[in-house]
Parts: structure tokens; sequence; C-alpha cells
């Protein structure tokens, strides 16, 4: 005999109805990792991905039909991805263009482009709650403990691709035993995928339920202070590998980053060297230049221009600035939006530097010169430092110098 045993909560659920014959096989689909059946009662366990983009293309090809599919091949890829090349989401997304006669592949995809109301889109008409989204992954979060549930909404909030467990850690604010417990919790329920050491991502369908689930359920305060101490960690953990970057002595020459201790609960990793911050660095950069825009957008300017700074000799070595042009204007709008003369000193010299490494010299010529202004306006000075080759450092009253950056050539306006 087959025994089928379609959407298990729990081992407890389906050890009953296991056959006493060695002759019979079970099947046994679970949202759940269901361990225990594989722990104590011999199971194999087959964990199923969302479908490739050709197989995602595919399944919309066969329910909307080839010639629809054939008038929007562009469309019909973008749909898929905005499904998440989940098949549920495909087949409800199919399901709507296909029973509307003038409805069009395109005009779905900008209905989901909505990421607020995508997940009530992607429902069929008739409630049938099989048959949503938002329905199935809810059956998963109510399983949860109310710990874990409350760690599911929280994540919700980061902004960035993926994350490691330490900026779990910091959103949850929970110890950094407590934060694995419940992110195992979270992948064994399949709400959170586990890509590699230490480090998760949302399916984006997902994410965007647990961001719903967040603002329904978390107040605005709660909210705010799982993004102020996410973005703190971020802050204190890029000043740290910014440190490391440089040699104790020049430190010394130079001064102190003017970022102050971590806050209470802010646990920054220690950095054993130069090619450890690198990597780290390179592994988070898409979640610094999203923590940057989340920054400014939920208005902690602060951390808004403090994270590209920290970031300074990454940035000066790898030189990604391309990417990273507009970034560094936002924290500059930041830094201004609350009149912080330092920040905005710092980031118009970082502006500087981005400018001149692209090739456009009179902009970066532009910038340092206005930073050069703003100095004087609140008494800071420019000082060369000695480190071979031509520097210039932001010094305020009474501490040394924050950041040190490379100066522009000016000798074809007669000056240096």
């Amino acid at each position: 005999m087959l025994v089928v045993l379609d959407n298990a909560a729990s081992p407890q659920q389906v050890r009953p109805l296991l056959p006493g014959s060695s002759r019979s096989l079970v099947v046994v689909t679970s949202r759940s990792q269901l361990s225990g059946l594989v722990a104590r009662d011999g199971a194999h366990r087959l964990t199923l991905d969302v479908l490739t983009p050709t197989q995602a293309t595919e399944l919309l090809r066969r329910i909307i039909g080839s010639r629809r599919i054939k008038n929007e091949p562009d469309a019909a890829t973008e749909l898929a991805r905005r499904c998440g090349h989940l098949p549920l989401a495909l087949r409800i997304a199919g399901e709507r263009v296909a029973s509307r006669r003038h409805a069009t592949v395109g005009g779905l995809v900008g209905e989901l482009a909505d990421e607020e109301n995508r997940l009530s889109t992607l429902a069929t008409d008739d409630d049938d709650e099989y048959a949503a989204v938002g329905t199935v992954f809810s059956w998963s979060y109510r399983a949860l403990s109310p710990e874990a549930a409350r760690a599911f909404r929280l994540l919700g909030l980061h902004a960035g691709p993926d994350m490691s467990a330490p900026a779990a850690a910091a959103l949850v604010g929970a110890p950094m035993g407590e934060t694995r417990r419940l992110l195992t919790a979270l992948t064994s329920a399949h709400l959170l995928q586990e890509t590699g050491r230490d480090r998760y991502r949302f399916h984006d369908l997902v994410r965007l339920y647990a961001l719903e689930r967040a603002n329904a359920e978390e107040t605005e305060e709660s909210r705010a202070e799982a993004i102020r101490r996410v973005l703190a960690w971020y802050v204190h953990t890029a000043t740290a590998a910014g440190r490391a970057f440089i040699p104790p002595a020049v430190i010394a020459q130079t001064g102190a980053f003017p970022v102050g201790g971590p806050p209470a609960g802010c646990q920054p990793p220690a950095f054993a060297g130069h090619d450890q911050a690198l990597d780290w660095c390179e592994t988070e950069n898409a979640n610094l230049v999203a923590a940057v825009y989340q920054a400014n957008r939920s208005g902690e300017h602060v951390a808004a221009w403090q994270i590209p700074i920290a970031l300074g000799n990454f940035l000066f070595l790898r030189k990604p600035w391309t990417s990273w042009v507009s970034i560094l204007q936002l924290s500059r709008c930041s830094a201004e939006q609350i009149s912080d003369r330092a920040g905005e000193a710092r980031m118009r010299l970082l502006l500087g530097i981005a400018y001149r490494d692209i090739g456009r010299p009179d902009e970066a010529v532009g910038y340092c010169r206005q930073a050069l202004v703003v100095c004087k306006n609140v008494g800071f000075s420019l000082r060369a430092a000695d480190a071979g080759e031509d520097l210039v450092g932001v010094f305020g009253p009474g501490e040394g110098p924050w950041v040190v950056v490379p100066a522009v050539d000016e000798r074809a306006d007669g000056g240096g």
C-alpha cells in the first residue's frame, strides 16, 4: 500500500498512521522538516526548492497558453520573478490572466509591482484559503512559538537581501544562543532559508508576509527600535572593519573614528586582520547599501552617513564608486537634513574622492572645496598627514583627525 499524508503539521500526526508492514510506503508532505520522523522513524527527507526561471515560465505557459506567453516573453519572465518562482503563486497568477480575456501578462506584472498589496493580489477571487499565498504562509506562522513568531516579524524589517546571525540577533534584541535557536525554528518551518554558515534569507514572498505581520502585530515603537538596533550593529561593525584595514601606528597618528562605543546589547564582531575585514565588507556590501537607504527612509540620519564613512577604507581599496555615488549623495542629504555639519563635511570629502576616481575631476574639486568651506564654518581644519602620499584629514576642536582621504589635485587651477 502507498499511503500519502498531505500537509502534516507534526510527527505526532503522522506516527499513528504509519503502516506496520515494511512492504508499504508512506509519502508525507509538510511545511515543517519533521525532524522527529527522520531521527526516530527512519524517514528520508527530500527538500523541494522553488522552480527554476525556465520551469516557472513553462508553468505559466501551460496555464495561460503558448500564444499569450509568446506575445509577452519579457513580461512572463518578470511575472515569474515577482511570484518568486513559487508554484502556488505562479498558478494563481496564471489563472488570473487565463480567466480574463482582455488581461495581459504585463498588466498583472504592474499590479504585482506594489509590494504592499502583492500577497493580496496572489489570491483567487473565490476566497479559497487553499489558493491564497498569504493564507498558506499563515499556517506555518500560526504553528510557531510566540518567541519564534516575534523573531519572524522583526526579521522581516531587515532591508538587505540576506542577513547574518549577528545581524538577526541585533534585530531581535536577543543573545546569540537564543537567536540561533529561533533561526533554527524558522528554517525548520521553511519560513527562512539557510544559505550558508550563519547566513539566512527570506523567500521574497515570505519576506513580504513577515513585513505584513510586523506592521499588523508590532507597535510602531517596537519596529523603530528593532531598526535602530540593526543599524547600530552595522555602524559599529563597519567601524571595526574599517579599523582592521589600518595599521595600529597609523591609527595612533591619525586619531580615532568618532563613532562612540556600541549601545547596550550591540556586540559587533572583532576582526583578526585585513583579510577578514575585507571579506566581511564584500559579503555585506549589498546589506550595507540597503542599510543606508533604510536609515535615510526611517529618519536615522546619523547612521545614514556614518555607515559609508566607516567603510571609507574599504571603498578606497575596492573603489565601487559607480554603485556607491548615489548612496553617498543620500548620506550627504541625511547629514544636511539634521544639520550635522561634521557629517556633511566628511560626506563631501568622500564624494570628492569618488568623483575623482571615476574620472570627474571638476565635481571632485567642487565637493572638496565645499567640504573645506563647511569645515572652516564649524571650526574644523584640513591638515595633511604623512602617509606616503598627499592626504587630507578632517580635524575637529580637541579631537584627532577622524577620516583620512586622498587629496584632490587642483594644480590645473594653480592650487594643490
